[in-house]
């Protein structure tokens, strides 16, 4: 793998960690962003529905199956926020949208009806999976458009984070308040405290508070605290990029949620047990820190087109030692420490071709192309269980969508374009 670098002049290779006080804040912000989003969307599942289902007196996988409406409605949702965000700032949408998580994640907890959980699923997830665009993503970009990489694998640290402490944390809040009633309404509080903090601590852009963007007196300074760009969602529509990154991202997506979803039931049919399966559940969070982290330096310092690919090269790798006898814990560690760096790409990706203020008109684009395609990860891994008694059928399909991944990441040019408004 060579790690030539992009000829890219808005984005530098400089991999320090040196955000300033104000811009460590941002990645901070970023990552209790992240979060909660992982926490709410993925993670809270395994405590919650077990729970409800008991409260409500139906089967669980009755109320698992509303988790993919949740997920297809919340694609629009996206784009709502996106266009609030593009008109009216990152900070006013993504304020509103931690204000109506509270409101909503109070409502999923006491929820007593079948109908009442799944209206409270479907608004809980839909204001709370775009947290991922506004606060997870859009924040970074705005505030280091040329230290992106690095930036963004700190921020994404919140994904493993969500995994090591989510389900527990539930857990000891239900038994401790009486009820996961109770500890959705504690965790509703707790998004109402970060609903404050982003309106009394947080700016869309450096220059509002007197930094310079990335920290790095280099770095382009904007004049007016408005985006500056050409770019409409017709533009970016029509741009190949746009459709080779939100597919490779979404196959990139579908190789992570495949994993984490079925790791425990498959280390028990490869003979291991539960409790080894919590253990490399445990392993892909606590690595999963590690590689969001060298995953955003390797951008940084190479070039964001060949850490991609390496990193697709190494996701291919880790799906081969499945299939080899005695392996499953080498396939464990390697696909565990890409669970938070393959979070890193989509934001990575995005603004290296549209740039700072074409990425957030693009990047929502992008997000609901890749989450849609996200979406058929539960019906491969289901499917393969259902036809051959194991997860084995589902990870071959997952490999050849990886090598797929590659081809489009190798094709894709991740050179900025040029932002249209030039031309007028």
């Amino acid at each position: 793998m060579s790690s030539k670098k992009e000829t890219n002049p808005n984005i530098s290779h400089d991999a320090r960690s040196n955000f300033g006080k104000r811009g460590w804040w941002i990645v901070i912000f970023s990552l209790l962003m992240w979060t909660v989003v992982c926490a709410m969307t993925n993670v809270s599942l395994n405590i919650v529905v077990p729970a409800k289902a008991e409260v409500i007196g139906v089967d669980q996988g009755v109320l698992l199956t509303w988790s993919t409406p949740a997920k297809l409605i919340s694609l629009v949702v996206t784009l709502f926020f996106a266009k609030l965000a593009e008109k009216k700032g990152v900070k006013l949408a993504n304020g509103i949208l931690l204000i109506l998580s509270v409101v909503f994640i109070a409502f999923w907890g006491s929820s007593t009806t079948e109908t009442m959980y799944a209206l409270g699923l479907i608004l809980m997830y839909s204001t709370v999976s775009t947290i991922e665009l506004t606060g997870g993503n859009l924040f970074i970009s705005n505030w280091f458009p040329r230290k992106k990489g690095i930036a963004i694998g700190w921020a994404t640290m919140g994904a493993p984070l969500a995994s090591l402490v989510g389900a527990s944390l539930l857990m000891k809040l239900s038994g401790r308040f009486g009820g996961i009633d109770k500890a959705l309404y504690i965790i509703a509080g707790f998004v109402a405290v970060l609903a404050i903090l982003n309106f009394t601590t947080i700016k869309n852009y450096p220059e509002e508070c007197g930094c310079y963007p990335d920290n790095d007196p280099n770095s382009p300074k904007r004049e007016e605290m408005v985006l500056h760009t050409g770019w409409t969602w017709k533009k970016v529509l029509a741009v190949k990029e746009t459709w080779l990154l939100g597919i490779a991202n979404g196959l990139i997506g579908i190789s992570t949620f495949c994993l984490v979803t079925t790791l425990v039931p498959m280390m028990v049919m490869k003979g291991y047990g539960e409790n080894a399966g919590l253990l490399a559940l445990t392993l892909c969070a606590i690595l999963g820190f590690v590689g969001s982290y060298l995953f955003g330096y390797l951008d940084q310092r190479w070039g964001t087109k060949p850490a991609v690919i390496l990193l697709s090269v190494i996701i291919l790798g880790g799906i081969a030692f499945f299939f080899i006898p005695g392996c499953i814990w080498v396939f464990v560690v390697i696909n565990a420490c890409l669970t938070g760096a393959t979070s890193n790409v989509p934001l990575s990706t995005t603004v290296s071709v549209f740039g700072r203020d074409g990425s957030q008109i693009a990047l929502p684009i992008i997000s609901v192309i890749k989450n849609a395609l996200i979406a058929f990860s539960y019906g491969i891994m289901g499917i393969s269980l259902s036809k051959t008694g194991s997860y084995g059928a589902g990870w071959i399909i997952v490999a050849v969508l990886t090598a797929i991944m590659l081809v489009l990441f190798i094709i894709c040019n991740f050179n900025q374009k040029k932002d249209p408004i030039e031309n007028d």
